[in-house]
């Protein structure tokens, strides 16, 4: 009976632990205060690191924003620069803050590479960022689906224009050689009398 009684009482811990957590993470993510400063933080902490090099150990207390942005206008994350910087515990802790899940965290220059540049700039950091906090909802698998489809849509439009085009040219490249055009001539069939 009282192993019942200690299992019940730890489930409920157990989950009373879960939803403090989860209300916690909700209340961070809706914290737009918070969530400045700390994206801030990390736009200050590449900044330096970019262009005074590493170790950054902490906030640059001399750095005004206006700095900041002037700074981070030409700004490029390196896959290099990242990785050193994300061997500094501050520099994962301010990702674990914006709600960036630890298993994001190691293949996140790739997902935030979108133009497929090789670098990430200050906006691609931004806006990759706020799209990758808290966890997938399910209107966040929606929108991914319709934009699947969409380009689907895109990619068979284009083949198909493709294969008439291609079907045009085999046309063409038969009829001259069926009727002894040059290349580049405009196939002309004779008249039948």
């Amino acid at each position: 009976l009282f192993n019942v009684i200690a299992a019940i009482f730890v489930e409920n811990v157990v989950i009373g632990a879960k939803t403090s957590a989860r209300l916690v993470r909700r209340q961070r993510l809706r914290d737009k205060a918070f969530y400045a400063s700390k994206v801030v933080e990390l736009v200050e902490m590449i900044v330096v690191a970019s262009t005074e090099g590493m170790p950054h150990t902490g906030r640059v207390a001399s750095m005004s924003i206006e700095e900041l942005i002037e700074k981070c206008k030409g700004a490029k994350l390196t896959p290099e620069l990242f990785e050193a910087l994300r061997m500094q515990p501050r520099f994962c802790e301010m990702f674990s803050d914006l709600d960036i899940a630890e298993d994001d965290q190691f293949e996140l220059f790739d997902m935030l590479d979108i133009d497929g540049s090789g670098t990430v700039d200050i906006e691609e950091l931004l806006d990759g960022i706020s799209r990758l906090r808290g966890e997938a909802r399910r209107s966040d698998v929606i929108s991914l689906t319709f934009m699947i489809r969409n380009s689907q849509l895109e990619v068979r439009k284009i083949i198909e224009h493709h294969a008439t085009y291609m079907r045009n040219m085999i046309q063409e490249l038969a009829c001259q050689r069926a009727h002894n055009a040059a290349p580049g001539e405009p196939c002309v069939v004779p008249a039948t009398t």
